[in-house]
């Protein structure tokens, strides 16, 4: 549309296309439709074949299938994105016809059965780690769901009890770059603990919580692995 109206000079080349419409409307990105507003390039999700036959994803309707898609598809690189019912319906479901109480109600049942965790001001993707691979990830600036733990000892998110099962493999199993990365360290730590809380009492959690705050991945994680070997069988 652009190039339709204007006449360029003769002798105008294509490449100097971007340059001159940043100029013309005073971007200071050459390619600013094709960054996000930190400017890193969208990554990629990607879906395995196992999704389909997953024993908790088949028991969704089409459109919570979708839904849940859509969230892993829209997270940041920790599996963490903000519990806004418009955002969510505008970047998933912009032309279909579903209204927000839908989108929560689809939102509660995925909480139920441990797809995702929610405080309703947070969403995170349960068992992120295990499925994404993202090399080099860019800092979340979302926090943790709040976590509370209910009188049976067992750590709930409004009732709906956290355990170590997960949805099968649903994501990008790229080659991992190993990058030595704070952030990464924190979610390992964090997820790890999710997954096995079950294995503490109230204490036990609060002090391996505090680690990870700290950050003493290493120290926290061993505590994990510790509480977990006493677990097994002789």
């Amino acid at each position: 549309m652009v190039l339709s109206i204007l006449q360029f000079p003769k002798g105008f080349h294509s490449q100097n296309y971007f340059r001159f419409i940043s100029k013309l409307f005073g971007s200071d990105s050459k390619f600013p439709l094709r960054k996000h507003k930190q400017g890193t390039p969208m990554r990629k999700r990607m879906i395995s074949p196992n999704i389909w036959t997953n024993r908790k994803f088949i028991r969704l309707s089409d459109k919570e299938k979708i839904l849940f898609i859509g969230l892993f598809s829209t997270a940041d690189d920790f599996g963490k994105l903000w519990y806004d019912l418009l955002s969510i319906k505008a970047s998933i479901f912009p032309c279909d016809n579903i209204s927000e109480s839908e989108i929560k109600t689809a939102i509660q049942n995925l909480h139920q059965l441990n797809l995702i965790v929610t405080d309703e001001k947070v969403i995170k993707m349960h068992g992120w780690k295990s499925h994404q691979s993202v090399p080099k990830p860019t800092s979340s600036h979302i926090p943790e769901p709040l976590l509370k733990r209910s009188g049976n000892g067992n750590v709930t998110v409004n009732n709906a009890c956290i355990t170590g099962s997960n949805l099968g493999q649903y994501g990008e199993n790229g080659k991992d770059d190993s990058p030595n990365d704070k952030e990464l360290s924190i979610l390992h730590s964090s997820e790890f603990l999710t997954e096995n809380v079950a294995l503490f009492d109230e204490n036990e959690y609060a002090e391996i919580q505090k680690l990870i705050e700290e950050g003493k991945h290493l120290t926290a994680n061993s505590r994990i692995y510790e509480k977990l070997e006493r677990q097994k069988p002789p």
